[in-house]
């Protein structure tokens, strides 16, 4: 039976074979004079490879050389896009690092073709195509204790929007209470404007341009959801403040 597998949007046929690797990235030190060797404490992971293989089957000839000639388009003209296994909604950033396929004589080659695909995918980690919130509106006091549940197998980077609706705010602060991390905003949000804190791409985003000269003295930017439960904690002033926390679960 085939696999289910789409590559930005389009319905790959015929695959029966996903292969996966999805090696760590440990590096070892030895040092003469001493036992063993000395690595990291943590096997970050590097980037995962998939290769899918199988047979294509059309009607004819000419719907054969169609199919593939549109596969091997897409595959080359989206680059980066999200390749799909099954219907289970989790996807991986990937792209394609080579494509091959062959005919057999004895077998109808005019209608059918073998074929191999090979992935790379640079962030490893499989995301649900669906994000989540939580949208906390019209803050009414400080400290504010706000439940994110990650839903996902990993921590994932969350995208903070904090809002100054009726006035300018100055001065916010937002921590992650599981974790202990912060990130604290010493300028000024005008009023209808929105901070934005996003926590994958390292971008800091106020009244529409760059701050992150604006962030306070201990402040990180590399803030994960924990998985489960994270009590995040708003620190600052109360009068018109919406904050929304968008996240991606993921997966290793």
């Amino acid at each position: 039976m085939a696999l289910a597998i789409t590559f930005a949007g389009l319905a790959i046929d015929g695959v029966t074979d996903w292969g996966e690797d999805l090696p760590s990235r440990v590096q070892s030190e030895t040092f003469p004079r001493r036992h063993g060797s000395i690595v990291q404490n943590l096997a970050f992971l590097g980037p995962r490879t998939v290769t899918l293989s199988g047979e294509v089957i059309k009607a004819d000839e000419t719907s054969l050389k169609s199919y593939l000639n549109t596969l091997s388009q897409t595959l080359t003209d989206r680059g980066r896009d999200r390749l799909f296994l099954r219907d289970d909604s989790r996807y991986l950033n990937a792209i394609k690092t080579g494509f091959s396929y062959r005919f057999q004589g004895g077998r109808r080659p005019a209608n059918i073709s073998q074929f191999s695909i090979q992935f790379l995918a640079d962030d490893p980690f499989w995301y649900n195509s669906t994000t989540d919130s939580v949208l906390t509106s019209g803050i009414v006091a400080s400290p504010t204790v706000i439940a994110v549940t990650n839903n996902g197998g990993t921590k994932t980077p969350p995208l903070i929007e904090i809002k100054a609706l009726g006035s300018a705010v100055t001065g916010v602060k937002i921590s992650n209470g599981s974790t202990g991390l912060f990130i604290s905003y010493v300028g000024t949000i005008n009023a209808g404007a929105t901070l934005s804190i996003d926590c994958a791409d390292f971008k800091v985003i106020c009244n529409g341009v760059n701050s992150l000269s604006q962030l306070g003295t201990g402040s990180t930017l590399n803030m994960f959801l924990e998985p489960g439960l994270n009590n995040f904690v708003y620190e600052g002033p109360t009068t018109g403040v919406d904050i929304n926390i968008l996240w991606l679960p993921r997966w290793s």
